[in-house]
């Protein structure tokens, strides 16, 4: 018996799995915790430490790749310039190629004229991580940070 008829047996393309493009929910919200939890040991021993701006500063970079990635497999993409085509775009591809699906709402601000809001009702953020100090945390800042 030869040695590439051993090596065959080992590879064979239909044994490969195929690789999949998301984070199964469990392993996102026990890092999204654990990151939380540590934030929170921190800000009890700093006391100028804010958690939502911490958790905004992770995301972004995020953010940044997100964007490069989307931009990168989009052939037609073209970047844009008005804030109503940014946020369109955000809603509708960014969000879906981060959670499966586009956000609840778009909606434009009645107090400033300059002033939008993406609405996600049930922040994934939010759906496993209890309430923090006196629900002054809010974990969606993560997502903020990412857009």
């Amino acid at each position: 018996m030869s040695k590439n008829n051993n090596l065959s047996n080992y590879y064979n393309p239909s044994n490969t799995f195929k690789i999949r493009n998301e984070v199964p929910l469990t392993t996102f919200s026990f890092l999204l915790s654990e990151m939380v939890q540590y934030m929170l040991s921190k800000s009890n021993d700093d006391k100028d430490f804010d958690i939502e701006e911490k958790l905004s500063s992770l995301g972004y970079p995020i953010g940044e790749k997100i964007l490069e990635l989307c931009s990168y497999k989009d052939k037609n993409y073209k970047r844009e310039v008005k804030i109503v085509s940014m946020l369109q775009f955000i809603h509708n591809n960014i969000w879906k190629m981060l959670f499966g699906k586009m956000a609840d709402g778009l909606q434009k601000s009645t107090d400033d004229e300059d002033e939008y809001r993406i609405i996600e009702n049930n922040p994934i953020t939010n759906r496993y991580i209890p309430p923090l100090k006196n629900n002054s945390v809010n974990c969606a800042s993560f997502i903020g940070g990412i857009i």
